[in-house]
């Protein structure tokens, strides 16, 4: 799978934000759908993406731990996350950095 780094906007509208919280939240399968959309359109494959089950502050600069699966050949790499949100409205996009070799 090429490195991909990329930018993709969401809105917060169906992720909502943790009761008793003031920072928005997404879910990891929210954040991994977000990841997986910034993949396909950087490389036209679509990945399976596991950004675990705990719920993301959506807030600027939290980074998050993914794992990015290549579906062509099956291979597993490591994905660094980092939500921008600048303003910490209900809008926010994602940066990834994609290793360059599989897991192990």
């Amino acid at each position: 799978m090429v490195a991909a780094s990329a930018v993709l906007g969401c809105t917060l509208g169906l992720f909502g934000c943790a009761s008793g919280q003031s920072v928005p939240t997404a879910t990891g399968a929210a954040v991994a759908a977000v990841v997986a959309d910034t993949v396909e359109l950087q490389v036209d494959i679509r990945p399976s993406v596991d950004c675990g089950d705990e719920r993301v502050g959506i807030t600027d600069g939290t980074v998050v731990d993914c794992t990015v699966t290549d579906p062509t050949d099956e291979l597993s790499y490591d994905a660094r996350v980092r939500i921008i949100n600048p303003d910490g409205g209900d809008r926010y996009s994602v940066s990834l950095d994609v290793a360059n070799d599989p897991k192990h």
